[in-house]
């Protein structure tokens, strides 16, 4: 012995037990660990990618691709209007209503609470129009965010789509 203690001698443990008392004290925080920190921060990302997938990246194209064909009349009420091609299925209002039911699970409670007022009224005033589609975008952009995809900052702060920005309409127009 060179200067240290001899568990041994002092303790009469032998050092295997020691060590193997060590290893298993180890593997026990090491799966504690992961089971209580490491599994929850992997779903709760996972969740985020099955919204932005399953339900978010579908109704921000889908908010896009309606607001390009009602440009026109976005120009001349300065409100937010998703347009309708007749025939175009993608378009109607019960495409829309169709993809909520089906992912609703993915939906944050703000983002139901708009899509029912939108799909369960006859009359579509401008605000639920905004408040849906600006709720999305907000979110859609936060998602990305949360999963260091590359997002718009200002989609996300102020929830105006960026393809109305590009077309030059002015945000602070659309209150």
């Amino acid at each position: 012995m060179n200067g240290g203690i001899d568990l041994e001698k002092v303790m009469g443990i032998d050092i295997r037990v020691v060590t193997g008392i060590i290893s298993a004290l180890v593997a026990i925080l090491i799966s504690v660990i992961n089971h209580f920190i490491v599994e929850p921060i992997k779903r709760k990302r996972q969740r985020k990618r099955d919204q932005l997938h399953n339900l978010y990246a579908p109704l921000y194209s889908l908010f896009n691709y309606r607001m390009e064909i009602s440009i026109t009349h976005i120009a001349q009420t300065q409100s937010i209007k998703l347009g309708g091609i007749k025939g175009d299925e993608i378009s109607s209002k019960e495409y829309l209503t169709r993809l909520f039911m089906e992912k609703a699970g993915y939906a944050s409670e703000s983002l139901i609470d708009h899509l029912t007022e939108y799909c369960g009224n006859i009359n579509i005033t401008p605000g639920m129009t905004d408040r849906l589609v600006r709720t999305t975008v907000k979110e859609y952009n936060q998602l990305k965010k949360d999963l260091k995809i590359p997002y718009n900052l200002a989609e996300l702060e102020t929830g105006f789509p960026e393809l109305l920005a590009k077309q030059g309409f002015n945000e602070s127009n659309f209150k």
